[in-house]
């Protein structure tokens, strides 16, 4: 497994860092189990990927654990708590992120003020 990033070993509630291109930087990073990413959910490190649920939660009405996207009677048992996401696990936690609204705002720009002179020569 590569380095781990900041990403990687911080508190189960912190959000992933955005990269310059306005998606998450998760390919590569390392997540530990119920690293909560908003809008894709939990991090399962054993399954790689991140599910509407915390891993091992317990529902009481089912009488029953969730993990990688399954429940089950039992709690899963696995030595893997961090892990590196798969790359289809990225796309779509990507995929859930909320789109940035569309501006319909006009901008005229500087206007005359706009135009330079350098060496004689002018824009």
């Amino acid at each position: 497994m590569g380095g781990l990033s900041t990403a990687a070993l911080a508190a189960g509630d912190s959000e992933a860092q955005v990269g310059s291109h306005g998606g998450y930087a998760l390919q590569g990073n390392a997540f530990t189990n119920d690293h909560h990413l908003p809008y894709a959910g939990f991090y399962h490190a054993p399954y790689r990927g991140w599910f509407p649920h915390r891993y091992n939660h317990y529902d009481p009405q089912r009488k029953q654990y969730f993990h990688g996207g399954q429940w089950s009677d039992q709690p899963h048992q696995s030595f893997t708590n961090i892990s590196t996401p798969l790359p289809q696990a990225v796309a779509a936690a990507i995929a859930a992120q909320p789109k940035p609204p569309v501006s319909n705002t006009t901008r005229s720009g500087f206007g005359s003020t706009s135009r330079s002179s350098w060496g004689g020569i002018s824009s």
